[in-house]
């Protein structure tokens, strides 16, 4: 993976300058990297008007000489022409992909009035092996790569303030925390939900925002409260999951079912790790496992750098807690934390 750039930093010093040449974007925050892109159509064709002429979108590596074609077609009425590549899977065809895209940063350097951007998902590449280090390494120099990686939480509540103070209205840290959580941190869904409670408090004349107000206008947690544990999981966070199910389980809720929860939700993992790795996108992965599309692009994400291994080793521990409790009558409390521990 890319050195750590502060991204917000780097955003606002490109779209300072005149943006020629090729960039690369990517990484596992598609909010933050579809914003960027939207300012740069704006910062490179800022007349709306006649973007239709000097903006192309081209789906597919494919299409390399119409790619090509839109390099040399001089803008329409405007300074600057955009051409935006989506499409371009890292993972897939070994190193023709990027030597392609090389090619093509290559030849945008030719054109002073050319913006070039490629637009990578988050699973079209697997961050942190030796081989997209090596492609990534290439690329580098061959564009300017801006990685999107998922805000901190210091800087993701600063953000969910800033909408909230832009509006005129205050929230605290704990209840910019609470939103955050029940949306699984992903910032396309705060901002919906942000949108949202902004207009509840205007109809009902409120200043500050409190926490009842977020769990009765954002619905109670359902597929980001399971994804909210498996997020946890995924990054080992024990104490989190441990927090969460003490929590669930002050409130009652049966151990048995908890552990099931869990189990289920890294049998999910689990199962959309394989079928990215064989080749299949989120429709696909959604239909034949019966998820909703969503809820299958938001796990992808927080499966980047991690291993099929890891998640088998991990499905079968919860098999061992599930056999145990139900073979041997053993304490499904303590199969439960001793599962969540060993995280």
């Amino acid at each position: 993976m890319a050195a750590k750039i502060d991204v917000m930093k780097q955003t606002k010093e490109l779209l300072g300058g005149t943006m020629q040449g090729a960039y690369f974007l990517y990484g596992g925050e598609e909010y933050l990297k579809r914003a960027f892109l939207a300012d740069v159509k704006k910062h490179v064709c800022p007349d709306e008007e006649l973007r239709d002429f000097n903006v192309n979108v081209f789906d597919s590596l494919e299409d390399k000489e119409d790619i090509l074609s839109a390099f040399a077609t001089l803008p329409q009425f405007a300074d600057r022409r955009l051409v935006i590549l989506y499409g371009a899977d890292l993972k897939k065809g070994g190193k023709e992909p990027v030597e392609i895209l090389c090619t093509l940063c290559k030849e945008a350097e030719k054109y002073d009035y050319l913006t070039f951007v490629i637009y990578l998902y988050a699973t079209q590449l697997e961050e942190g092996d030796a081989d997209s280090k090596s492609k990534l390494a290439k690329l580098s120099r061959a564009s300017t790569v801006v990685y999107f990686d998922f805000l901190p939480q210091e800087k993701l509540l600063k953000w969910i303030n800033r909408h909230f103070v832009s509006e005129g209205f205050n929230i605290s840290v704990h209840t910019a925390t609470l939103i955050a959580e029940r949306a699984a941190c992903d910032m396309s869904v705060i901002s919906n939900e942000i949108a949202k409670l902004c207009a509840y408090m205007r109809q009902n004349g409120m200043t500050e925002l409190d926490d009842d107000t977020v769990q009765r206008v954002t619905g109670k947690k359902n597929v980001f409260e399971a994804f909210y544990v498996s997020n946890k999981i995924l990054k080992r966070d024990s104490e989190a999951v441990l927090a969460y199910v003490t929590d669930a389980l002050k409130k009652g809720h049966e151990p048995m079912l908890l552990l099931a929860e869990i189990t289920s939700e890294v049998e999910k993992l689990y199962r959309i790790k394989s079928a990215m790795k064989s080749g299949m996108k989120a429709p696909e992965i959604a239909s034949s496992i019966g998820m909703h599309e969503y809820a299958v692009k938001v796990r992808a994400q927080a499966l980047t750098g991690i291993t099929g291994k890891y998640l088998s080793e991990l499905l079968s521990r919860c098999y061992l807690a599930d056999l145990a409790v139900k073979s041997t009558g053993a304490d499904v409390k303590g199969e439960l934390i001793s599962l969540i521990t060993d995280l």
